[in-house]
């Protein structure tokens, strides 16, 4: 009883867009559209807080589940990651989905739409977000793979070098 006048810090982080994997990566509207369903609430800044995470001892565990996910994989922050960090997260979470491991199976009960259908976890998995299926570092005409825009966009590169990286309907001076 007495937890109930001691709730749990519940952070709404403020997010600079800039950052958020959605503009970093600049994912096509159907990914953001899954992750901001099945990710949101644990993996993103933006967390929608049930009436039931303010009572104790449940708000504990919640607080605590969203603030460990977000240690372990946070969208909104992607702009800092090195781009192997970048990737091996991008790896790790379509894993995860793929072994229905995400969400986990304790928070589907109450939000059933957070879990990702086979269509959506191919869109997920797409290798020009994975790096899975095998491409090459750079194809013949000079336009470097999808998965090279990704990584050299995640975090960029020495500006001085003036190298440019032709990506699908971008070109970036680097």
């Amino acid at each position: 009883m007495v937890s109930q006048f001691f709730p749990p810090m519940r952070s709404h982080s403020a997010s600079d867009f800039s950052a958020s994997f959605e503009a970093v990566v600049r994912t096509p509207a159907e990914v953001t559209a899954i992750l901001g369903r099945t990710c949101r609430d644990c993996h993103l800044n933006h967390t929608a807080w049930p009436g039931y995470s303010a009572v104790a001892p449940v708000s504990c565990l919640i607080a605590q589940d969203v603030q460990e996910g977000r240690s372990h994989l946070n969208f909104s922050a992607w702009g800092g990651l090195r781009p192997e960090s970048a990737l091996a997260n991008v790896r790790e979470m379509c894993q995860e989905v793929q072994d229905q491991k995400m969400p986990p199976w304790y928070y589907l009960p109450l939000h059933p739409e957070s879990k990702a259908g086979q269509t959506e976890i191919i869109t997920l998995c797409a290798p020009s977000l994975t790096g899975f299926a095998e491409q090459p570092t750079e194809l013949e005409s000079g336009v470097h793979s999808p998965l090279q825009c990704i990584t050299s966009v995640v975090v960029g590169h020495d500006r001085n070098s003036k190298r440019r990286l032709s990506c699908p309907n971008k070109v970036t001076e680097l």
